[in-house]
């Protein structure tokens, strides 16, 4: 990935807050300020995230601890992700 790229990349990611609540609730919120927010839910070892415009995303839970969550999200045929995984840390 050229330099450019992966600057725009790192500005539109870093600092990114991303909450999944107790009861179902998730909000990703950007540095911004502005934030989205949907419903998760876990399906066996896959996550599915729902966001207000009911666009559905299903991700792998590759590892889940006290501190981190790491998921791969589904590649569609037509799709390349941009990550080939996600990892969360917890902040406190």
């Amino acid at each position: 990935m050229r330099t450019e790229r992966k600057e725009k990349v790192r500005s539109n990611y870093e600092g990114r807050v991303i909450t999944f609540n107790d009861n179902g609730g998730y909000s990703q919120k950007l540095v911004n300020g502005k934030e989205f927010l949907g419903r998760w839910e876990t399906n066996g070892d896959r996550i599915l995230i729902t966001d207000a415009g009911a666009v559905l995303r299903e991700y792998k839970i590759i590892s889940v601890s006290a501190s981190e969550l790491v998921l791969k999200p589904k590649v569609e045929a037509s799709l390349k992700p941009l990550m080939s995984e996600w990892h969360f840390i917890k902040s406190y």
